[in-house]
């Protein structure tokens, strides 16, 4: 049951492959540096997707949002010349370092939140606890104060 699941989900992902690609071909034919651009500025999100087997694919999606941030001046850049230059410009921007490291350095941001964010609330939902521990332990001297110590025995008894 569970393979043929897994079989029906992998078969899906793989039509979407082979749309996008057909897409990507077809758009490659009108706009090759917007392509050129894309395809290579984009790659971190696609690895993310590639190797992120989990459900749901958390990988991707921290990495793809900063990734296309990262992306976007240079796409946005490429779009406003118009004419004979677009692949001149593409070929500018490409072979400038601080381009790479832009558009490879915000997917880097996403792969960090992708890495980091489980310790970060585990940490936070630690410390919520410890919190609470310390309201409770609190509430329970204010109700030995007010009720006596039979109380912590009825409670200790119940604990058992």
């Amino acid at each position: 049951m569970a393979a043929a699941h897994r079989q029906k989900a992998s078969t899906g992902i793989g039509l979407w492959w082979v749309l996008g690609l057909l897409v990507l071909a077809a758009i490659s034919t009108f706009a090759l540096p917007v392509v050129l651009l894309l395809t290579l500025g984009m790659l971190p999100s696609w690895v993310a997707f590639i190797v992120d087997g989990q459900p749901g694919r958390a990988a991707g999606k921290c990495v793809m949002p900063l990734n296309i941030a990262g992306v976007a001046p240079y796409l946005v850049s490429l779009l406003a010349v118009a004419g004979q230059g677009e692949m001149d410009t593409a070929f500018l921007l490409l072979t400038d370092p601080v381009t790479w490291l832009v558009m490879y350095g915000t997917a880097a941001i996403g792969w960090l939140i992708y890495f980091g964010m489980p310790y970060l609330v585990g940490a936070v939902i630690e410390i919520r606890a410890e919190h609470r521990k310390t309201q409770l332990v609190a509430l329970r001297k204010e109700l030995i104060e007010v009720w006596g110590e039979e109380i912590g025995r009825a409670v200790a008894k119940l604990n058992k």
